[in-house]
């Protein structure tokens, strides 16, 4: 279930290069398939967030001038991670990878798994 519009959102997605929109489009399938998972777009509807029990796990921002996802991964440690893609911290955001390789895609799903799974507890 998606909280919140994203028409906006949608345009953003479609002006990325189809490979990009295909490692999107794989991906948020893959989470919205796991129980308990909710999403919501970000304010200015650059990026979508999915939650599990009301706490966040993923968010994926793409990027169309870039050609790549900003992925941010919950409970991670960034050096398994950086076998996917290199992690980039943001000021005030650290740890986010910049994904556009559709090969790494099983990777990130495994990463993704491991930080739905990460949800359950009190954090």
């Amino acid at each position: 279930m998606t909280i919140g519009g994203d028409e906006e959102f949608m345009r953003r997605l479609h002006r990325c290069p189809e490979h990009i929109r295909k490692i999107f489009q794989s991906i948020d399938a893959y989470l919205v398939g796991l129980d308990d998972v909710t999403t919501r777009i970000d304010k200015k509807q650059e990026g979508r967030t999915y939650y599990r029990g009301g706490k966040w796990f993923c968010r994926m921002d793409p990027k169309p001038v870039e050609a790549w996802i900003g992925v941010r991964i919950h409970g991670v440690d960034p050096a398994v991670i950086e076998t996917v893609a290199k992690v980039r911290d943001r000021p005030n955001d650290p740890h986010w990878i910049f994904v556009k390789d559709p090969g790494k895609v099983t990777d990130l799903k495994r990463m993704l798994r491991m930080a739905y799974e990460s949800r359950t507890g009190s954090d």
